[in-house]
This record gives C-alpha cells, sequence and structure tokens, in this order.
C-alpha cells in the first residue's frame, strides 16, 4: 500500500504595510498643513490693521473732524483735494483708511468724491452722471440733502454708499470696514457703517452748501 507523507502547509503570507505606510504619511501630511495653516493665520493676526501713515496733506472739506474721524476708525488721510475746475466747478476728493496700529484688527476706509457746480444746469449733469446705472441697487435715504439714495453690501467687506444732491452740490460717499478674526475677514457692522457714511456726508454738504 502505497505511502502519503504528510501535506506541506506553507506559512501565512505577511500582509501588506503598504496601506499602513500611506496612511502614515497621509495623516503626517494633514497634520504639517494644519499646522501651517494655524501659523499664518496667527502671523496675519498679529498685523495690525490699517494702512502707514500717509501724511497727505488735506484741503477744505476733505479736513474733516477729528472726533468723527476718530470716531469712525479713519483717521489716515490718503488724499485730500478741493478745488475748482476750468468751468467754474468746485471739486472735491477726499481717501482716508484707518491709521496702522491704532485699530488692532479692525480696518476702515472712506472715500468721497463731490462737486459744487455753478449753475442748476450743470448740477443736472453731474446727477446724472452719479445715479446713471445706481437707481436699480439702491433704496431712498429722506432727510439728507434734497434728494438722497444708499446701497449696502456685505460678505467680508461691508459697504455703505451713499448719493447726495443738495442745492447744487452733489456727492458720491463710500464707507468700507472689516474685523480680522482667526477665521479670516468678517464686514463690520451694517448699521455702523450706514451711520458713518451718513455723518460723514452730513458734514461734507455742510461744507458745500
Amino acid at each position: 500500500m502505497q505511502q502519503y507523507g504528510q501535506p506541506y502547509y506553507y506559512p501565512p503570507r505577511r500582509k501588506s504595510r503598504v496601506g499602513l505606510v500611506f496612511a502614515i504619511i497621509g495623516a503626517s501630511f494633514v497634520t504639517l498643513l494644519a499646522a501651517g495653516v494655524v501659523t499664518w493665520r496667527l502671523i496675519d493676526l498679529n498685523i495690525p490693521g490699517g494702512v502707514p501713515a500717509a501724511n497727505a496733506p488735506v484741503e477744505g472739506a476733505c479736513a474733516f473732524t477729528p472726533a468723527l474721524l476718530q470716531r469712525i476708525d479713519a483717521t489716515n488721510a490718503a488724499r485730500g483735494t478741493d478745488g475748482m475746475g476750468s468751468d467754474g466747478t468746485r471739486f472735491v476728493e477726499c481717501t482716508y483708511f484707518t491709521l496702522q496700529g491704532t485699530a488692532d484688527n479692525r480696518d476702515r476706509n472712506f472715500y468721497v468724491s463731490a462737486r459744487h457746480s455753478p449753475t442748476p444746469a450743470k448740477a443736472d449733469e453731474h446727477w446724472a452722471e452719479l445715479t446713471r446705472g445706481y437707481a436699480s441697487r439702491s433704496k431712498p435715504l429722506p432727510g439728507l440733502g434734497d434728494q438722497a439714495m444708499i446701497s449696502v453690501d456685505g460678505g467680508d467687506t461691508t459697504r455703505a454708499q451713499i448719493i447726495v444732491r443738495a442745492g447744487n452740490s452733489t456727492a458720491s460717499v463710500g464707507y468700507a470696514g472689516f474685523d480680522k478674526g482667526f477665521f479670516g475677514k468678517s464686514g463690520c457692522d451694517e448699521a455702523d457703517a450706514i451711520r458713518a457714511a451718513t455723518d460723514l456726508t452730513k458734514e461734507l454738504l455742510a461744507k458745500l452748501t
């Protein structure tokens, strides 16, 4: 009778560790990426809001009262022109920013573009230019000048823009602001932006009319 030997048993194959290696590499990459993001956000938060002092000369109607500029966090004048055109139209152009180092992580700015025309007809022309394409995205703002409109945009930067006419004076005033946080920028309070733009417009009109 034929004898058969015991069957040969192969040792179990070792499981591949390729998946484990890739898992470790992936986890390390995610950790490094997260650490980089955290470091970047901390560095950004340590950079104060605003811009360095521009020290631009300020003329006439662009010289807003210090109390107002302090309250709206925009004391750094980058432009302040008040002059007269060849057709007799007075023109005013102003730009202000937050002064770096005075407002922590807040960043604010405003601009003014205004005209005081020598005749009502010329004022009509300037008003038509201001309102062209603006009425559809704005709403009336009663109690300011003879006619005024405002638009407000949110998002990571809040913007409030007013266009106004008072007699032969026409103006566009825009105020914008955001606050820096760990997770990025967030727009300033809309009510604060509207109040700032309104107060700037009132003070401007008092100097133009």
